[in-house]
């Protein structure tokens, strides 16, 4: 019975995934989600992530959206826009952003960011932005993978250098402790 459920709750996962699908796009469609989503990743975030966004081809799936409110289930396509890894400087994410545009409107609806964090409901912080509430970008953090892969590397070296020391300290304080048996061994054999 056990095993059962655990093959539904995969097959039921795996369904979840498989509703995700890059879409074929005429290029006018394309240009059109493209543009609105640069907009999207210029208008809540700092000018890095449209800098690096801006160089890179997007990818675009339609897939349901996943909430908890009204809009669950219904039809959007994510606009994601991925850095180069092998660069020395990159984001905490893969992406550098991912647009969340409804299907039917053609309507942005969020935006999430590279450093993990994003904003839902795009449409109500422009109407509060047209009320007077500021907007405040989602800052643009970079790390710098260059710097901390040096790091990691002193940090492993430092850390194989203290246990060969103790390995070498254990083997000499085994080495004096054999020593010592050796030659108690020896007064014991001479009386």
């Amino acid at each position: 019975m056990r095993t059962w459920i655990v093959l539904l709750a995969v097959l039921l996962v795996g369904m979840g995934d498989a509703a995700a699908q890059e879409v074929e796009l005429s290029r006018k469609e394309r240009r059109s989600l493209d543009s609105l989503s640069l907009a999207v990743i210029k208008k809540f975030g700092e000018d890095g992530y449209y800098k690096m966004a801006k160089k890179e081809k997007s990818v675009i799936i339609l897939r349901n959206y996943e909430s908890d409110d009204q809009y669950n289930g219904r039809k959007c396509y994510e606009v994601s826009y991925y850095w180069d890894t092998a660069k020395d400087v990159g984001l905490e994410w893969e992406h550098i952003a991912k647009v969340v545009i409804w299907k039917d409107t053609k309507e942005a609806y969020a935006v999430y960011f590279g450093n993990g964090y994003g904003y839902g409901d795009l449409p109500k912080m422009l109407e509060d932005e047209k009320a007077g509430k500021k907007i405040v970008q989602m800052p643009f953090v970079p790390v710098d993978y260059k710097a901390l892969r040096e790091k990691w590397r002193k940090i492993n070296e430092e850390e194989e250098r203290m246990y060969r020391q103790k390995i070498e300290e254990s083997l000499e304080r085994s080495r004096k402790e054999r020593e010592e048996r050796e030659r108690q061994d020896s007064v014991r054999n001479q009386e």
